[in-house]
């Protein structure tokens, strides 16, 4: 990972994502190593502790323990057993745990000087993604209209907000600085606001619908378990208050960069998992009569027994028979290699730079950056400079799904380099790896 080796975010290596993920990610891999199974271990702890502060937090708001339990279950089970959506971690996995740290000392601790640190958790989470700024904005909301309800406004609650406010924005503040210091003030300015501003599109207005649809459909049981529990339960105030804010501002960013990429909605899961946790736990007088033929043990046990048996199958069906090709081909390049030799992924998944411990010959390495109009437009990419760069660096081993979109790279690959392998991608693209033929 370039980061963690020394190099410059948006200097060395750049993308559209904020700097830190790339920094969490680089600690994280100090302690683990370039070891893609203990990511993935760490990934699932991340989502076991957020799924423990959103039952805490619950707690703290007046929730059964049924319903508090039910919320991080549905967390869990909403990001790791559902296909798609979940299994893989996203930026996602990550600054929910933020952001449900800073909900969590906010609303369980009785102290105002513990706003600082909730501000510092949910300010790291922008700096892993902007989007956090909406689920502070829920939490700001809640406790203005806590506090109006109750006529309990105070200077100590202002102040509290002012540190809530200033612990957030000291990550931000402290990065630009560093940037600063570093001769790159303007490089974290351009990335962090033009890049950002540029980087939504225009969608249809059955595009937004067909999207949000198809999140409702997708995990359609959790959803009946929100709706239920927000239109026929008279649930507390301060829950249904808070879960109906956080639940409209974090669609706010999901639905405005037009993109319906599917982990954007994981943002969403923690105010849906928060409110759908409410199902559980009433009398079993409160439910239709529909919805206790289901907690009948002769009828739940069958059921659940079903969705998990059919949910393993679809599991199976997308992951486990699944043919691995990027660990294919990093073997493949791998038995070929020599010390010294240099790589370019091409079209193709960068995480092979990852695997095989080299680096790109381009700072752009994400495969979209270069070959997409809307990134060379939003990142303000030079293309032939970069498709210089890149045959000025000579590199030894080339990976190209199909073809490269660029016919001076092509032709400069038929030139100089010879096929050695092949093999079809799990879409059924070709996938070819060419060697320099003058090394």
């Amino acid at each position: 990972m370039p980061v963690r080796n020394g190099a410059m975010y948006w200097v060395d290596v750049i993308d559209v994502k904020p700097v830190g993920i790339f920094w969490l990610l680089g600690a994280l891999l100090e302690i683990v190593g370039r070891s893609v199974f203990w990511m993935r271990v760490i990934a699932a702890l991340f989502l076991a502790l957020t799924a423990f502060l959103l039952s805490e937090t619950k707690l703290r708001l007046g929730s059964s323990l049924v319903a508090a339990f039910a919320s991080g279950a549905i967390y869990l089970v909403l990001n790791s057993v559902f296909t798609f959506y979940g299994l893989s971690p996203n930026t996602e996995t990550y600054f929910n745990l933020f952001t449900i740290a800073g909900f969590f000392l906010v609303l369980n601790v009785r102290n105002p000087w513990i706003f600082f640190p909730a501000g510092l958790f949910l300010g790291y989470g922008f700096l892993i993604k902007y989007v956090v700024l909406f689920d502070g904005v829920a939490l700001g909301l809640f406790l203005l209209l806590t506090w109006q309800k109750a006529r309990s406004f105070t200077w100590t609650k202002i102040g509290s907000l002012v540190l809530l406010a200033a612990g957030f924005t000291l990550p931000f503040a402290a990065t630009y600085a560093y940037y600063v210091l570093s001769g790159h003030g303007d490089t974290f300015l351009f990335y962090t606001f033009e890049v950002s501003g540029r980087y939504p599109v225009a969608a249809g207005l059955w595009d937004f619908v067909k999207s949000f649809l198809d999140v409702q459909l997708r995990f359609f049981p959790v959803f009946f378990f929100f709706y239920f529990a927000l239109f026929r339960f008279r649930l507390d105030t301060s829950t249904r208050r808070l879960g109906i804010l956080w639940t409209l501002l974090v669609l706010v960013p999901i639905f405005v960069p037009g993109k319906f990429f599917g982990h954007y909605f994981i943002q969403l899961f923690l105010p849906v998992s928060f409110l759908a946790g409410e199902f559980f736990g009433r009398p079993r007088a409160m439910y239709p009569r529909f919805v206790r033929l289901f907690m009948l043990p002769r009828v739940a046990y069958p059921v659940i027994a079903l969705f998990l048996a059919g949910n393993w199958l679809l599991q199976k069906h997308d992951y486990i028979d699944r043919p691995d090709v990027p660990s294919q081909m990093a073997r493949e390049i791998k038995s070929r290699l020599d010390a010294g030799d240099e790589i370019y992924m091409g079209n193709y998944h960068p995480i092979l730079y990852f695997i095989l411990g080299k680096k790109s010959p381009t700072p752009y390495i994400h495969r979209g950056l270069l070959w997409t109009e809307e990134h060379l437009h939003a990142l303000n990419i030079d293309q032939t400079k970069e498709i210089d760069r890149i045959i000025e660096s000579r590199p030894d081993w080339v990976v190209v799904q199909d073809s490269l979109f660029s016919p001076r790279l092509n032709q400069e690959i038929r030139t100089r380099y010879s096929e050695v392998s092949r093999m079809k991608t799990e879409k059924g693209h070709e996938l070819y790896l060419y060697q320099r033929n003058v090394r």
